[in-house]
């Protein structure tokens, strides 16, 4: 049984904040800086990025959306927005949500973007075999397409897997930072 600092209330063990006042605890404070220390400094995430190298993760960052983005404006340019256009421009709505969190935990260097590759490239094999279902019906010759986009994204997610996992202590941060 422990004391709050600021108000005098008893705190049970292990109580994180105050019920009385809602101050953070002495334990509570100690891990926050616990953790602020176990986190590596710029300097060393900098390091740690010339010697194994970032330069595919910064390319993916900023190169993840064109593709979507591209078929978005071409079904938009050439103004031919019908059913089947409808279904491929929400298609690259989701995937462009997926590349700008993917994207985004990228340049912030954030813990999460193992996660959000995996989720960007598992979303568009997903879509893509959605889409084969869709246009197989329709007798649309595009089946070879995305049985390539499907084995593509397949490679890129195990070989990204394995890229940002060989790199984890270079994406550490909870927050942008």
């Amino acid at each position: 049984m422990a004391f709050c600092k600021k108000c005098g209330a008893l705190i049970e063990e292990g109580e994180q904040i105050c019920h009385a006042c809602h101050e953070k605890t002495l334990q509570a404070k100690e891990r926050m800086e616990e953790k602020k220390k176990s986190l590596p400094n710029k300097y060393e995430i900098a390091f740690k990025e010339a010697e194994l190298g970032v330069k595919w993760a910064d390319f993916l960052a900023y190169g993840i959306c064109l593709p979507e983005l591209v078929i978005l404006a071409l079904v938009f340019i050439y103004d031919i927005f019908s059913y089947h256009e409808f279904f491929i421009c929400c298609k690259s709505v989701i995937g462009c949500a997926m590349a700008t969190w993917a994207m985004h935990e990228i340049v912030y260097r954030r813990k999460k973007v193992i996660k959000a590759v995996r989720a960007f490239y598992a979303s568009n094999i997903i879509l893509d075999f959605l889409t084969i279902c869709y246009f197989t019906n329709l007798d649309y010759d595009v089946v070879p397409f995305f049985v390539l986009r499907i084995i593509f994204f397949g490679i890129c997610l195990w070989k990204n897997d394995s890229y940002f996992g060989k790199r984890k202590d270079i994406f550490v941060f909870d927050v942008p930072n």
